[in-house]
């Protein structure tokens, strides 16, 4: 919508105009914003990769002959949840996306 006001006002066709906006809200402005969003992006990462060495050293340790219990101490963590981690069917993870910041675009 800026894009179109500026090219209006300059005569201009909408593809030469480029319009950046930049906030300060309460001296919160863009670089803190793009920073806790690179964080959430990696956090959101991380925890793909903890996902997936999850059921991966699980399935390891299964394989070698080791019991769910002793699985689960080894992991810390409970025997039921090894048995997730190792359920073939249950090997869909639930990714943390950061929220949009902007949900009227």
């Amino acid at each position: 919508m800026a894009g179109d006001l500026v090219a209006a006002m300059l005569d201009r066709p909408l593809d030469q105009v480029h319009v950046d906006v930049a906030f300060e809200v309460g001296g919160i402005g863009p670089a803190e914003v793009s920073a806790v969003k690179r964080d959430l992006e990696a956090a959101a990462a991380a925890q793909e990769r903890a996902a997936t060495g999850s059921r991966t050293l699980a399935a390891k340790l299964r394989a070698a002959g080791l019991s769910g219990r002793d699985v689960a101490e080894i992991m810390g963590v409970s025997p039921q949840r090894v048995s997730q981690l190792t359920n073939r069917r249950a090997t869909t993870t639930r990714r943390i996306q950061p929220a949009d910041p902007d949900p009227q675009s």
